[in-house]
């Protein structure tokens, strides 16, 4: 699969190590030559350094022929943009862009974007464990893991159309 990835901050690259691993082809973009360190020296992806959204370094990234596109960078309208570039321009099969308001996650979802809330997912489980059950006598606890309820990109990637 052929994968481009905006933004290569803690969530770009993590996912972008991932999915190289899985023996994805990814690029990332980032405006920020610096950010590429978190990859780490032994990255097999391709790197470019620019703007996400212009439609050279898009095209210069591949995207024309891209399975997906992930728009993680930490800009919301800059990510939704990339959605819809990519999405309307582009007809990218798989497009997911972070948005840390979930309200307009919800609007970029109606228009068939998928997207990742890191804000909805920090505020859910932490919520949660204010109510979670006291451990039993067995010291066993009886509420549901914190890690029960993270999201799975790598599956979500793969549920994409072909």
């Amino acid at each position: 699969m052929n994968v481009i990835i905006i933004g290569c901050g803690k969530l770009g690259s993590g996912l972008a190590k991932l999915l190289v691993s899985k023996k994805h082809n990814v690029t990332i973009i980032d405006s920020d030559p610096a950010s590429f360190e978190l990859l780490g020296e032994n990255f097999g992806g391709t790197t470019m350094v620019g703007s996400g959204f212009s439609r050279d370094i898009l095209e210069s990234a591949g995207i024309k022929t891209a399975d997906a596109i992930i728009s993680c960078s930490k800009n919301d309208d800059a990510n939704a943009l990339i959605g819809r570039l990519g999405q309307n321009i582009y007809h990218v099969p798989c497009v997911i862009s972070r948005l840390y308001d979930p309200r307009k996650a919800k609007i970029y979802r109606s228009l068939g974007i998928r997207t990742i809330s890191t804000t909805t997912w920090g505020v859910e489980p932490s919520s949660g464990r204010a109510h979670r059950p006291r451990a039993d006598r067995s010291g066993r606890d009886r509420g549901r893991r914190h890690h029960e309820r993270q999201p799975d990109f790598y599956t979500d990637i793969r549920n994409c159309p072909e």
